[in-house]
């Protein structure tokens, strides 16, 4: 049996990314549509919470069981849309996170973690949702 998984950065953050509410209604039309038919989704820098949930009540359809790994300040940014019901979730937040004095970072205030989602299509499925940066670079 094969399982679909698409996963996609929306880069979803709200006053720096333009474009986020076509980008996000693009998305949603193309989930929807038949012909993609993927089994889970898994998206990357959704931070805000009105856009999880809009993504969320879009998708319901055909993809009732969702989740929104929660982190640090602001969010994780991650979240998983699937078709088979979510039987159990896993977080690891990262112990490197970047500083908080460098807020062009962005990791400290969001939490970046690892995330396992077990879904109920077959025992040995996972997901897992990956976020990592490297910043030693000088400054």
């Amino acid at each position: 049996m094969q399982l679909r998984i698409l996963t996609l950065n929306i880069w979803g953050v709200h006053y720096v990314s333009k474009f986020i509410n076509q980008r996000i209604q693009a998305l949603i039309e193309h989930l929807l549509n038949p012909d993609t038919n993927y089994d889970i989704i898994g998206l990357q820098e959704v931070w805000s919470k009105v856009d999880y949930i809009y993504l969320r009540d879009q998708l319901k359809t055909i993809y009732p069981y969702s989740y929104y790994f929660l982190s640090g300040l602001v969010g994780s940014g991650c979240c998983i849309f699937s078709k088979y019901p979510i039987i159990g979730v896993y977080e690891h937040r990262y112990t490197l996170n970047g500083f908080p004095h460098k807020i062009q970072h962005g990791d400290w205030f969001c939490g970046k973690l690892i995330g396992l989602y077990v879904q109920s299509k077959r025992k040995d499925d996972l997901l897992v949702l990956k976020r990592l940066f490297r910043y030693n670079l000088p400054d």
